[in-house]
């Protein structure tokens, strides 16, 4: 048999015939290839979930993270808003003490002025 002839046969044979088709790739080693490509696939899928509850898990710190933030600019903004409030008590007695002492100056002027 020539060698063209053999290859023809052979490739009708690989076309036609699942067993011979399977025993050669057998032989070729692609039975190991798709089965390491199986755990490929396989060990990519787990990589690809381990991502996913990564992903999940900063996700929730970001929301804790957020409402720590959140929680802190409130409490800022009372404590800011009780500084202002005792700022505002403080000028108001400054303001008062000032006029009583305005007071107390003209009336002292005034008793100075009568002696």
């Amino acid at each position: 048999m020539s060698k063209a002839l053999l290859k023809k046969r052979l490739l009708e044979l690989l076309k036609e015939d699942e067993e011979f088709r399977l025993t050669v790739a057998g032989l070729l080693g692609y039975g190991e290839l798709l089965q390491k490509m199986k755990e490929s696939l396989q060990e990519l899928a787990k990589l690809r979930e381990d991502m996913i509850m990564g992903f999940k898990r900063h996700d929730e710190e970001l929301a804790k993270l957020r409402q720590d933030m959140l929680e802190g600019f409130k409490r800022h903004d009372e404590e800011l808003a009780k500084l202002r409030e005792d700022m505002i008590m403080g000028f108001k007695r400054h303001d008062e003490e000032l006029a009583k002492l305005r007071q107390d100056m003209l009336e002292g002027f005034k008793r100075h002025d009568e002696e």
